[in-house]
């Protein structure tokens, strides 16, 4: 067929637009024309439907359309165009996420003697809808919602009263929470004059994301919708499914003013499902400022910023406490304990130069862990002698005291137990080294005195 200048017109105001102009590398942009078989001339506000997505747009005054959607990876979609007098015409096109795609153009072929009647039904589609989502039941939020399927014609016109088909409505896949759909398998919803059938779905108390398919028969051959999808979002915060937490449980930040120490909250409802997206949840701190409220997102899930400073903790602890609202106002909280851990203390307890075994401690001034990633080595100098045992410790993220959090243990003994020279141990050094700062405390052979502690100075 011939292309007039009106097309090749509309088609360069639509595929001169660049690649930047569009939304975020999941979001697929198409763009295309919309215009007359016949005339190739634009077609205005003719509707075009993205078969499977739940969307619809118009063309412009230059029969323009622009439809853009998210996509996950590459896939084939189908585009649909129809306007009253006119034969409806379909392309289908490979899209993939980031993508702006030029659509070849829809040509509507003029039909000759309309009265206004349709033919029988060849495709079932979902009207669009304002809300994507509904809520789990007893929540308080929005628990049902009406889903308009619309019967076309082979032309692409929505059946007329003469033409109406039985649709089938069901659900393939859901989160079997008790959803269900009104009216329910096998009832069948017959079509209006408009080719509209309405079915209700009704939440129940789980969620998570259901799967609806319709189905008809008409003039012996099945056609059936692509399957259509609606979330189910979370009920109300229930204690037992409340927590907060640090990310990371011991910060060497005693001290320091101005850092930031992350603090996460993940919140379900009575049933182990997120909340609604929104939730909101409130924080304080005994120490240091906290940012006040955040709220939760599609896993129920959020965070919070402690920022160090006054008043620094005492013991080194700061206590952060989340709080949120439960069903009936319920009051739900958990807390969180941070360490805040200073520069380190090294002591070697064990007296004497003699081979055995020997303690020593490593903590802040307050008598906390070090944080994580601090490393404890030991050496020893002499004749015939080595570390045997214990000779370097690395620290987890912890706060505990205790044995490998804050003291340790190491045993020299002869480097060759059958060697001719016996062993004589002169020097024993430990150094630690981490993000709380380096420390190191020797005795050489000839001090023979009690414990050694050394600060790291400031």
């Amino acid at each position: 067929m011939s292309r007039s200048p009106f097309l090749f017109a509309a088609l360069a105001a639509i595929t001169l637009v660049g690649c930047d102009a569009f939304g975020g590398d999941d979001t697929a942009v198409l763009t295309g024309v919309v215009v007359n078989a016949e005339t190739s001339r634009p077609l205005t506000g003719a509707t075009v439907q993205v078969i499977g997505r739940n969307l619809e747009v118009e063309s412009d005054s230059v029969g323009g359309y622009e439809a853009s959607f998210d996509v996950d990876s590459t896939e084939t979609v189908t585009i649909i165009a129809f306007k009253t007098g006119y034969a409806a015409d379909t392309v289908s096109v490979l899209v993939e996420s980031g993508q702006a795609l030029s659509v070849p153009a829809l040509e509507l072929m003029p039909t000759t003697g309309d009265d206004g009647t349709s033919g029988p039904a060849a495709s079932i589609t979902l009207a669009p809808r304002s809300s994507q989502s509904i809520g789990v039941s007893e929540t308080g939020a929005q628990e049902t919602a009406q889903l308009v399927f619309i019967a076309h014609d082979a032309d692409g016109q929505p059946v007329d009263n003469a033409h109406a088909v039985e649709i089938a409505v069901g659900i393939i896949n859901g989160p079997d929470g008790g959803e269900f759909l009104s009216p329910a398998a096998p009832e069948t919803v017959r079509t209006d004059e408009n080719g509209e059938a309405t079915v209700t779905l009704t939440s129940g108390t789980a969620a998570g994301v259901v799967q609806i398919e319709t189905r008809a028969t008409v003039n012996g051959r099945e056609i059936r919708s692509q399957p259509i999808t609606l979330a189910i979002h979370g009920g109300f915060p229930s204690q037992s499914h409340f927590s907060v937490y640090p990310t990371q449980r011991n910060h060497p930040l005693l001290g320091i003013a101005g850092a930031s120490v992350p603090v996460s909250v993940i919140v379900g409802d009575r049933y182990a499902n997120p909340v609604q997206a929104g939730t909101q949840v409130y924080f304080t701190s005994d120490a240091g400022v906290i940012q006040g409220s955040a709220q939760t997102d599609g896993n129920g899930q959020t965070s919070t910023n402690l920022i160090t400073g006054n008043p620094f903790p005492a013991d080194g602890f700061v206590t952060v406490t989340a709080r949120t609202s439960g069903i009936d106002g319920e009051r739900i909280e958990d807390t969180a304990r941070i360490l805040l851990s200073g520069t380190p203390v090294l002591t070697l307890e064990t007296p004497g130069l003699d081979l055995g075994t020997y303690t020593y401690t490593v903590s802040d001034g307050l008598g906390n862990p070090l944080a994580e990633g601090s490393t404890y080595t030991v050496s020893v100098e002499g004749e015939n002698v080595a570390v045997k045992d214990g000779e370097s410790a690395t620290m987890p993220d912890t706060q505990d005291r205790g044995v490998n959090r804050t003291q340790f243990q190491f045993t020299i003994g002869a480097d060759d137990p059958n060697g001719e020279d016996a062993p004589r141990l002169d020097k024993i050094e430990i150094s630690v080294s981490g993000p709380n700062g380096s420390v190191s405390a020797a005795r050489p052979g000839r001090l023979d005195q009690g414990p050694v502690t050394t600060r790291r100075r400031s």
